[in-house]
């Protein structure tokens, strides 16, 4: 039935479904995901780096000693800086880590363990490039049979488009 220009049963339909949607959907409060009597692991302490200053980024194990560490290495997250290390053998008191590729002079070294809710204390630390260049060698340049000396200059065989130009010395600046 029509009256004026409003069509009452697609008006009367309209508000049935949208009265089915305003209580239809309610089922009651959802249980809470909190729990107040959840009491978590110990966070965990680093007391010891070993090496203790500095490592090769991405090469070296660390060793880190302290307490509350989990004894399944999955469970134990090792920063250094933001970046993570692979932990690769726990126990409570000791984990073993090959640290992260990413070197810097000075970074922070911190612990978290599953099921715990703080991080470990931090730890300064610095992570060494292992590799570093010695010298600006151009593209059709190959240096071959590396030695140093004790004064820290470089010796190797160098080839230059794939013809040998004798032994070159490179100081630690980069002079040859």
């Amino acid at each position: 039935m029509r009256f004026g220009s409003i069509n009452w049963s697609l008006f009367s339909l309209a508000v049935l479904v949208m009265a089915l949607f305003a209580v239809g959907c309610d089922t009651g409060s959802a249980p809470s995901l909190y729990d107040p009597d959840a009491v978590g692991d110990p966070d965990p302490s680093i007391t010891s780096v070993d090496p203790a200053a500095a490592a090769l980024a991405g090469v070296d194990v660390v060793t880190i000693a302290g307490s509350n560490f989990s004894a399944e290495a999955s469970r134990n997250l090792v920063y250094f800086g933001d970046a993570r290390g692979e932990v690769l053998e726990a126990t409570a008191t000791q984990l073993r880590v090959r640290a992260p590729n990413t070197p810097a002079p000075s970074l922070s070294i911190r612990v978290s363990v599953i099921g715990a809710e703080n991080f470990s204390n931090a730890v300064t630390y610095s992570l060494k490039p292992a590799v570093e260049r010695v010298s600006d060698i151009a593209s059709f340049e190959e240096l071959f049979s590396i030695a140093s000396t004790p004064t820290g200059d470089i010796l190797s065989s160098l080839f230059s488009d794939g013809l040998s130009v004798g032994i070159v010395r490179i100081t630690p600046e980069g002079d040859r």
